[in-house]
Parts: structure tokens; sequence; C-alpha cells
């Protein structure tokens, strides 16, 4: 099941001073109010995907902070929420997905915003990813990454920005060090030599570059996410996450029965298919299924560089086929020295299902 996002359009709201009990209420956010500027009335959960481990900390403030740190201001160590948004939270708890918090009445972008920063300074949002050169990206320096740019947004502290823009920006200087999570908002500007920053969009990243000490620094998300996938250092680019690690005790064989024993009997249940080359904009998910593979067959080593990974391909293409079977899997197909090989993923993931060589489907567990 593809994963829900919602994306947030509407203007962050001072956050300072606002939110205890005695305090008038930061904003009148209904939850039966219809926004005219989403398509479908009210998503204001600021790109923060379904399922992800973001999303769990805004859930887990929700469903276990008590009814006074739900209210209390942010100064005296509260969330700071409207005492009616509080209060519906507490009334219709527990909450399994960010859409069903969303739906409590005086729970908008502002209270989505409060209880991601509380998570955020709690300690309750990962924000130390490792970062390496050791861990390759779709691309090895700022430069190739600007040339790929579709638009540049530049901020400061005036600028108006939405709930997203400034939560990957907290997160992006938390992450290089230059602030405490739970350091004050104005601190973000303080990281940029002259209090700036870029947003730089890309089909399939948001890029923040800025400054510091006269170097060109910053952090690249998976587009519309605070889903860390590369860090900028003086031009050069490190991966971030895992690196797409193989796990060494997966191991494959013809010993295993499995729903489908051809290649030919997944290409006949085939949903999509996607051409993939080295000029493709690639997902963060696909870069790694494609690592994973070529580092599985052992094409290439744990360490090498992302553009080994063409090499793999007799044509250097790799096919990411859809296949509808007992479960949806994502099979990335290719020729290496004429003989059809790949590797078989549960759909949505890097893992390991099957292996296919020369036709035929090993079972891998």
């Amino acid at each position: 099941m593809k994963s829900l996002s919602f994306v947030l359009a509407l203007s962050l709201a001072v956050l300072s001073g606002c939110g205890s009990s005695d305090a008038e209420p930061v904003a009148d956010e209904t939850g039966d109010a219809r926004d005219a500027r989403f398509a479908d009335g009210k998503a204001d959960a600021f790109g923060i995907t379904e399922g992800s481990a973001t999303a769990a900390a805004i859930i887990e403030v929700a469903n276990t902070a008590t009814l006074a740190t739900l209210d209390d201001a942010v100064a005296l160590g509260g969330v700071g929420l409207d005492r009616r948004a509080a209060e519906g939270i507490v009334a219709q708890r527990p909450f399994s997905t960010l859409a069903d918090l969303d739906a409590v009445p005086y729970v908008g972008p502002v209270a989505l915003e409060l209880l991601y920063s509380y998570a955020l300074a709690a300690g309750m949002v990962n924000t130390t990813v490792s970062c390496s050169y050791d861990n390759g990206w779709l691309y090895d320096s700022s430069t190739q990454m600007n040339d790929t740019v579709l638009e540049t947004l530049e901020v400061d502290r005036t600028s108006p920005l939405t709930v997203l823009q400034k939560s990957q920006l907290r997160l992006a200087v938390v992450h290089l060090g230059f602030l405490q999570a739970d350091d004050g908002v104005d601190a973000v500007w303080d990281a940029s030599d002259e209090g700036t920053f870029e947003f730089r969009f890309m089909a399939q990243a948001d890029w923040i570059r800025f400054y510091a000490g006269d170097t060109e620094t910053g952090v690249v998300f998976e587009a519309g996410t605070t889903n860390i996938v590369a860090e900028v250092s003086d031009g050069d680019i490190l991966g971030c996450g895992t690196g797409a690690q193989v796990p060494t005790e997966i191991t494959c064989s013809y010993t295993h029965s499995w729903e489908f024993g051809m290649s030919s009997d997944m290409l006949n249940n085939a949903a999509s298919t996607t051409v993939l080359t080295p000029t493709s904009e690639l997902t963060s998910l696909q870069q790694d299924q494609l690592r994973t593979t070529a580092t599985f067959l052992e094409f290439i080593g744990q360490g090498d560089d992302f553009s080994a990974v063409w090499n793999a391909s007799d044509d250097r293409s790799f096919d990411l086929i859809a296949v509808d079977g007992q479960e949806d899997y994502d099979w990335v197909r290719f020729y290496a020295g004429d003989t059809e090989t790949g590797v078989v993923f549960k759909t949505q993931s890097t893992t390991i299902v099957a292996q296919v060589s020369d036709g035929d489907v090993l079972f891998c567990q």
C-alpha cells in the first residue's frame, strides 16, 4: 500500500508565547473547517509520511502526554496547544495515524507543528542520521546536483515559511550540529553566515543550502518530507542512512519453492515496468534497491560509489517491475553477460525475497 503523505501549503504562525490555558488561542483550527487552499479540505500534516519515524513521534506525544503537558506553554516545558485542541486530543486518543489526529477539532498546522517541536526537543525524532563518503548517493557533488534544480527560494527570518519548510530548516541545522534540538526557533538563522538559506527544489529532493564560515554546506531531504538522504560539505556529497547495506545472513537456493518458479511467471504477473538509466531521476528507494541488487549479486562492493551500479548491466539500464502475487513485489531485472539476472524485493522496501538467475527464481531467506 502506498504511504499517505499530507503536504501543508499554509504559512507557519508564530510559536512563541502561545498555548497556556490562560493565553489566547493560537488559532481557530476547527476540525470541520474546509480550507479552500486544499483540494480535499483540511490537510496539514506538513509533508510527514504516514508510518514514518517522525509521524510515530508526533502520534506518541499525542497519545501519551498528559492534558497539562499538552496545554502548558512551551516556556514551561509543555507542548503549548490551544486548550480546546489539548482536550480534544485527550478525549479522542489513542490515535494510530496522522489523519486521525488531524481530524480532531482545533488540531491544525499550528498544533501539529507544536507537537512536532515537542517531539524533537524530547529526542523522539531521529536527528543523527549517519552520513559518510562511503554511502553513495545519486550525485557526487553539489555542482552535479545544481544542474537538476528546478526552482530556488531564498529565505530569511522574515520570510513566511510553511511548516514543512520550517521543520526541514530546523532538522538541517540540528543534524549539522549548529544547534541543539531544544534550542529556540530563532537560533536556526544564526547557523548561516548571512542569516539566509536557499531551498533548492529538485524532482525527487529538497536541498537546503547555506554558507557557514564561508563553506558551502547543507542537507538534502527526500522531496516533500523530513527524511534526510544526503549532506553537503564544501561541495562534496555524503550519502546518509545505511548506504543500502546488504544483510549477510540472506541465502538464496533452489531447494525452497516460491510462488514463482520462473522469471516468465513473474513477467506474466507484471503490473508495470519502469526503465531506469543513469539519466533517470531516481527516488531514494530506487537508489537503495539498485545498490542493494548490485551489491547482493556481487557486481560492486559495499563502499563503492553509486555510479558503479550502472556498470553491472550490459546496457547500463535496469527494469523495475511491479509484480502482483500473493504479496506485491518490486523486481529489479537486468542482463549481465547476456544472462537475465536480478533481485526481487517486497514492494516499497529493500527486503530481498528472491533472486533471478538465467530465468530461474531462487527463494531467499
